[in-house]
């Protein structure tokens, strides 16, 4: 009799949950929302903290992928929705995923040089060392795209000066214009 009762209670709390995710998916219909991986993501690119809440409750997957394998975190990262980006980790986002050609939330900005999404991802958690498919790292992409500061701070923060990528290249070598990130890079190498 107790097994009964307790399964059917199981039963009522499972029933209902599907209830209140179809009651959050007629909700984002109303606002012409459709709910899709797609709107998700497009939700999230713009920022729209309430309807990726939406979303979640929905039962869409934080970590849903589009087409190049780009995450909800990876658009709100690269779109400086910092709000967004506090909410998607603190609901369990994977920060260390990474798109079809091997980029995290943390390549992307400092692709960027958005340093304060950047310091923000890496005080969450972002490993500073994940290489994309050509094996370039954070570090490697700020010193490339000549950000003083963003390289600056993923040193201080960590990241490792030797890591090389498929070309056998440190991020010295992706510095080879810029005088003043080759010597920032070699102070830092001399002080490990």
């Amino acid at each position: 009799m107790r097994l009964i009762g307790f399964l059917s209670v199981i039963l009522i709390m499972l029933i209902s949950g599907c209830e209140s995710k179809e009651r959050y998916r007629t909700e984002l219909a109303r606002k012409g929302i459709t709910y899709s991986a797609e709107s998700f993501l497009s939700g999230a690119a713009s920022g729209n903290e309430k309807t990726i809440a939406l979303f979640l409750k929905a039962g869409m997957d934080i970590n849903a992928k589009g087409e190049k394998a780009e995450t909800a975190l990876m658009l709100a990262a690269a779109n400086h929705h910092m709000g967004l980006l506090q909410f998607l980790i603190d609901e369990g986002a994977d920060i260390n995923a990474k798109n079809i050609e091997g980029y995290t939330a943390l390549m992307f900005v400092s692709s960027l040089g958005d340093a304060e999404a950047a310091k923000f991802l890496v005080g969450k958690g972002a490993d500073l060392n994940a290489q994309n498919l050509n094996g370039e790292t954070a570090l490697m992409l700020a010193v490339l795209n000549d950000n003083f500061e963003m390289t600056e701070m993923l040193i201080a923060k960590g990241a490792s000066l030797h890591i090389r990528d498929q070309k056998g290249r440190e991020a010295i070598d992706y510095a080879f214009l810029n005088e003043p990130i080759r010597t920032l890079l070699r102070k830092a190498a001399s002080e490990r």
